[in-house]
């Protein structure tokens, strides 16, 4: 059964309230089939005056969240949802699961109750315990574990995206996908999202199928699919749609809209910024937490009970903790992003589309298992690739050294000299290399915990690392330390020698140098372009009333 907040509503009813003459309620109030006191106004309603009049069905299938009056005196505290989702089937978030990880993870990490000066683990590691080290406990141990919302990972700038404020539509949906899409391009550039933003307003109402209005809500699923097959109609500039009448498509006629979305799309395509979005399913907490520190944020669902908003407005900094709000017939699903995880203190950074008054900024604290955040059903990573024209971060691509082929090292490998604010798990993800094949090869830089295994946790600045195996582009990720008369390359990414005519005097990142006019190099071996004196005269053609000079 699918369950959307317009159907909810309708489920919903206010009941027969007359007006009543001999009793007068207040804001959020109204009189008693008796007529002889004041109730609250029923759920997904609202009344913003004094007086005897019964309550108003909130619009657009938006909902209310209090059992108090003040949760009800205005239509402001009509809430809007739009996660349209399956009513049965959606299974708890895996938090069980996730403490048996992070339990086995604690013997991968340094402890403070260590006294003694650690072991090399060359000394101190058995060969089992790095063949028993699985992914998700490898990835638990080797990551930070706290990453808040403003966190700076591997030198880059945090990525927060906008905090969208849906108003009175069911729009939730696609203010979540909006605000990762956003975080995704930043993390892609290197950059914050100061000059990154999307216009979920847009994305809403001009993805392809243009069937949905402020009430019909959408699936994570669903949405997902579309951004995925037609991304750069879904995601034009907001640079630009703000400059557009945007308020057009909302109230546009059906039969109307393609051709009003159209005009938006053909405005703004020249700003275009994102090339493509792929999405992932997360299932266990490891990769929801991955997918934060790797796209910086996750979309999910959370189900919002009637003290949701109450809580937040006395705790706006507190951490949400009703672990009996699930799947059940008083709360609503509701599409939120993450946007930081804390293992010491078992929850999550969530930003809600509710705008910046809610909570701590749009940012609230929920715990780990709570409220459906999380689940296995509805989590998903959004990673999306970039306009070859938009500019890049220069600090995405990290020094690499090229080690010399060797018969126990048949694939290209190279040496990476850790830096500070480097952590194991971000170092293989973001050269594209397998975590424990990483660990397995570079156990002998590694220290000893107590429990005789290798330290995945303590800081490695400084260490030498043996990287085999890369998958990611070499050219965005490197750029490699090449030999005299060798450049990298913007196409393979690895070590070539210098085009004809130029030449390069020392290995190191920097270009190689255009040959003096009238020199040429002769030879194809980086020999022959490693000294402006392999630079000599050569033969000059020239036409000049049609003979040949030389």
């Amino acid at each position: 059964m699918s369950l959307s907040f317009a159907s909810l509503a309708d489920q919903l009813h206010l009941g027969a309230v007359c007006p009543a003459a001999n009793i007068a309620c207040g804001k959020g109030q109204q009189p008693h089939s008796s007529g002889t006191r004041c109730v609250v106004c029923p759920r997904n309603s609202y009344k913003d005056t004094q007086g005897n009049m019964p309550c108003t069905r909130c619009p657009n299938g938006t909902f209310t969240a209090g059992r108090r009056a003040q949760s009800h005196d205005s239509i402001t505290k009509c809430l809007a949802g739009g996660l349209t989702s399956s009513a049965t089937g959606v299974k708890a978030p895996r938090l069980q699961h996730f403490r048996r990880h992070l339990s086995a993870a604690q013997s991968y990490m340094h402890s403070t109750l260590e006294t003694r000066q650690p072991l090399p683990c060359s000394q101190g590691c058995s060969t089992a315990a790095i063949k028993r080290l699985t992914k998700p406990v490898a990835y638990i141990a080797a990551s930070p574990q706290v990453v808040s919302p403003r966190h700076r990972l591997l030198r880059m700038p945090a990525e927060r995206p906008h905090v969208q404020n849906q108003g009175l539509c069911a729009t939730c949906v696609n203010a979540a996908i909006s605000s990762a899409a956003e975080a995704a391009a930043a993390v892609e550039a290197g950059t914050n999202t100061s000059g990154i933003a999307f216009s979920p307003v847009y994305a809403y109402y001009c993805e392809p199928t243009m069937l949905r209005s402020c009430a019909s809500g959408w699936t994570l699923k669903d949405a997902l699919d579309g951004l995925a097959s037609a991304t750069v109609r879904y995601l034009p500039h907001a640079t630009c749609t703000h400059n557009v009448d945007l308020e057009r498509i909302r109230t546009v006629a059906p039969s109307q809209l393609p051709a009003a979305c159209d005009a938006v799309y053909n405005k703004c395509l020249s700003l275009r910024l994102v090339s493509e979005c792929t999405y992932t399913a997360l299932t266990d907490f490891w990769e929801i937490q991955r997918a934060i520190r790797l796209s910086g944020a996750a979309i999910t669902r959370v189900s919002v009970g009637a003290d949701f908003v109450e809580y937040f407005q006395s705790n706006p900094r507190g951490i949400y903790n009703l672990t009996s709000i699930t799947n059940s017939s008083g709360t609503v699903p509701h599409a939120v992003i993450l946007t930081g995880y804390n293992n010491t203190g078992q929850y999550w950074w969530a930003q809600n589309s509710y705008g910046t008054a809610f909570a701590n900024q749009g940012v609230f604290k929920i715990a780990y298992g709570t409220a459906l955040v999380g689940n296995p059903n509805e989590t998903y990573a959004l990673s999306c690739s970039l306009n070859p024209l938009y500019p890049t971060n220069p600090l995405k691509r990290w020094p690499l050294q090229v080690l010399p082929h060797t018969s126990l090292q048949p694939m290209p490998c190279y040496s990476y000299t850790t830096r500070a604010g480097d952590y194991l798990a971000g170092i293989a993800d973001h050269f594209g290399i397998d975590l424990l094949q990483m660990v397995a090869e570079n156990a002998y830089v590694l220290s000893t915990t107590l429990a005789n295994r290798p330290d995945l946790s303590t800081s490695i600045a400084g260490k030498r690392l043996l990287l085999c195996g890369i998958t990611k582009d070499l050219y965005k990720t490197a750029h490699l330390d090449c030999g005299a008369g060798e450049y990298q390359s913007s196409v393979t990414g690895r070590c070539q020698v210098c085009p004809h005519d130029t030449y390069k005097t020392r290995k190191g990142p920097t270009p190689c140098r255009a040959c003096l006019p009238g020199t040429v190099t002769n030879g194809c071996n980086a020999a022959d372009h490693d000294s402006p004196n392999d630079c000599t005269p050569g033969m000059l053609l020239a036409y000049k009333n049609g003979l040949i000079i030389y």
